[in-house]
């Protein structure tokens, strides 16, 4: 945009314009930016009248971008934090500035990192941490906003959108009955032959297991499919069922008078777990205190 269009242009229209496309509807663009849906209708106009384009369009119930309203958004998610910054001038002050920070997670790392960050920001009543479970759509979710970090595991190419900074590295184990005939360690065939209890972490899988064992065209038998690690760690106690654990989550929560773990088959190899952003907040003050933030809770491990 040339000098003379950015003298005429209101720069308010880019964040209206952020709200629309997020909200997708005028009513709640509205309600977020706390104006009327008069004004937040006649703003939508004026910015079809200066980008000489529709940039929103009604799909069923909600307004989609363009794509040159896509492009636009693309632009903006990466401008519009670096502005911020630099009309602030400041870092972010946790002890005096208010934030809550919406951070996507699994239940094994939030079981992680839930109590890691209680232990070291409890105290700081201004910054709340609000975990969601995420879906199959997680990164379409991180790129339209609706969180600000996700924790994930390393086993799909992400976005080029999205940036991303490895946490740490784990391993699976399989925790099994107290009484167990397995020791030290299960071969791929025991592995095979036995019944597990699954946990459902996307779409219907335990991603990490689950895709290392079709690398080796196999698949194991789950007798019990649930959402939860703390309960599939349970369920073996007792029984011949076997549960597949980040090693970790599986050392804080296993309980040695029921259940014992042993190491997983070579083939279940070790991986990496992220945490992931969009790229619209490379430099955002708040997003750089979050991230180290991630950093300092994972000494734990």
């Amino acid at each position: 945009m040339r000098l003379t269009q950015l003298r005429q242009a209101d720069l308010n229209l880019l964040v209206y314009f952020i709200a629309l496309v997020e909200e997708k509807t005028i009513s709640r663009a509205a309600k977020r930016l706390r104006l009327s849906q008069p004004a937040v209708s006649r703003s939508l106009q004026r910015l079809r009248d200066l980008f000489h384009d529709d940039l929103l369009v009604r799909r069923t119930r909600q307004y989609e971008p363009t794509p040159r309203g896509q492009a636009l958004l693309g632009e903006l998610t990466v401008i519009l934090p670096q502005l911020e910054r630099l009309i602030s001038g400041k870092e972010f002050d946790p002890s005096t500035e208010q934030a809550t920070f919406r951070l996507a997670a699994s239940d094994s790392l939030a079981q992680l990192y839930g109590p890691a960050l209680a232990k070291r920001h409890a105290e700081r009543h201004n910054i709340d941490f609000l975990f969601q479970a995420y879906t199959d759509d997680r990164f379409r979710d991180l790129e339209a906003n609706r969180f600000d970090l996700l924790l994930d595991a390393e086993f799909r190419a992400l976005p080029a959108s999205l940036k991303s900074e490895v946490l740490f590295e784990e391993e699976l184990v399989c925790a099994v009955a107290k009484e167990s005939p397995y020791r030290k360690k299960l071969s791929l065939a025991q592995y095979l032959a036995a019944e597990h209890v699954c946990i459902s972490v996307l779409e219907n899988q335990q991603a990490v297991p689950d895709l290392a064992l079709t690398k080796v065209g196999a698949a194991r038998r789950c007798a019990f499919t649930l959402p939860y690690f703390s309960v599939g760690l349970h369920m073996v106690a007792g029984t011949s069922l076997i549960a597949t654990l980040p090693r970790k989550l599986a050392e804080n929560l296993v309980d040695p008078a029921q259940t014992r773990l042993v190491s997983a088959p070579d083939e279940l190899a070790g991986f990496r777990y992220l945490m992931i952003w969009h790229s619209r907040q490379n430099v955002d003050v708040r997003h750089l205190w979050l991230r180290q933030a991630m950093r300092d809770a994972t000494k734990w491990k």
